[in-house]
């Protein structure tokens, strides 16, 4: 009896430690196992308190230690890691809620890309992430399923006020709704007869040879029709490259065309004053009173100026020997200077 009531007792005391591990009411860290603290900042940690595990790829890594308030309102989440755990700064930290409102912190891939290394005792997480609980979401589409139901409920109002409407209209309408299939009937009527006589036409021999022979030669026309936009696409090619050279001739003439037109306005005052000029000359010879008006107009002047030039030829012929003269000295005086001088000193003989 002693022996059954003290494992009676030994196993109420395992299982209320199991309970207690369980319920966390006893820390539950490892029991021992080594640690490492980091902080995680996130804007609000649903679900969240002392003891919450901390997992990496479904595996328990860690637990919670603290969770407090940070200076703008955000929420810092410090854990304690196990000490061989290694987690990358490129990994993101989240929190995820579940189905029936427990919490897990998850470490996974897909932070900030280029960060490398690992965290240390002590670090920081900034942006940390949280994923939206399934009630959370359900609870967020309440509002809109609520209003979607409402659209319905007024759809399927408008719809029956629309049954009524026609049923009042077929009512109150027959006569004129017999009239509209009448006239119907009657336009169905003239649509056939055109039919027929669109039958005819294209019934016709002649017409379908000629159908036929445009529907031959289109291929003809379709190539024709394709040369004649390549022509006008290389026209079109030509032009451009055109306008592209006269816009290069043009645009320097733009930029200068100030001065083009100062040069212009310049150059036609300098011919104006040029025709004046020419103007005065031709009234000075045009003017009897001037030298070339006197020689143009004075027969006794032309007279006078006639024997001059008489007088200068007779001259000129008077002249012509003693210029002969003057030649030989001349070349008598380059071949024996002396002679010319004895001669003229002591005349005598000479040389010939």
């Amino acid at each position: 009896m002693q022996f059954r009531v003290g494992v009676m007792v030994l196993a109420t005391i395992i299982i209320t430690g199991i309970l207690l591990v369980v319920m966390g009411e006893v820390p539950k860290l490892g029991f021992g196992r080594p640690t490492y603290v980091l902080e995680a900042h996130f804007e609000r940690a649903p679900g969240v308190t002392k003891d919450t595990p901390v997992r990496k790829s479904g595996i328990l890594i860690g637990r919670v230690t603290d969770v407090r308030f940070a200076e703008d309102s955000s929420v810092i989440v410090t854990m304690g890691v196990f000490e061989e755990v290694n987690l990358r700064r490129a990994e993101r930290c989240q929190i995820k809620g579940g189905l029936l409102g427990d919490a897990v912190i998850e470490f996974v891939m897909g932070g900030k890309k280029g960060e490398q290394g690992f965290y240390a005792d002590g670090d920081s997480i900034p942006d940390g992430m949280v994923v939206s609980d399934p009630f959370e979401v359900f609870t967020d589409l309440k509002g809109e399923f609520s209003s979607a139901i409402q659209t319905f409920n007024q759809a399927g109002q408008d719809i029956g006020s629309l049954a009524n409407n026609l049923n009042r209209m077929l009512e109150t309408n027959d006569n004129q709704i017999e009239r509209v299939m009448g006239q119907t009937e009657k336009a169905l009527i003239s649509f056939n007869r055109a039919m027929d006589n669109v039958q005819q036409i294209a019934g016709d021999e002649e017409i379908q040879a000629g159908l036929r022979k445009s529907l031959a030669d289109l291929p003809k026309m379709l190539d024709e029709s394709r040369a004649t936009f390549e022509r006008v696409q290389k026209t079109i090619e030509l032009a451009d490259k055109n306008l592209a050279n006269l816009t290069k001739f043009t645009g320097p003439l733009g930029e200068r065309g100030d001065q083009i037109v100062d040069r212009m306005a310049g150059s036609v005052e300098k011919i104006d004053l040029l025709l004046a000029q020419l103007v005065a000359f031709s009234k000075t010879i045009n003017s009897s009173k001037g030298t070339v008006g006197e020689m143009l107009n004075n027969p006794d002047l032309y007279q006078s100026m006639n024997r001059a030039a008489r007088n200068v030829e007779d001259a000129t012929e008077q002249l012509r020997p003693i210029l002969d003269d003057a030649k030989v000295l001349m070349d008598k005086l380059s071949r024996h200077p002396g002679v010319p001088l004895r001669d003229a000193v002591r005349p005598g003989s000479g040389i010939n």
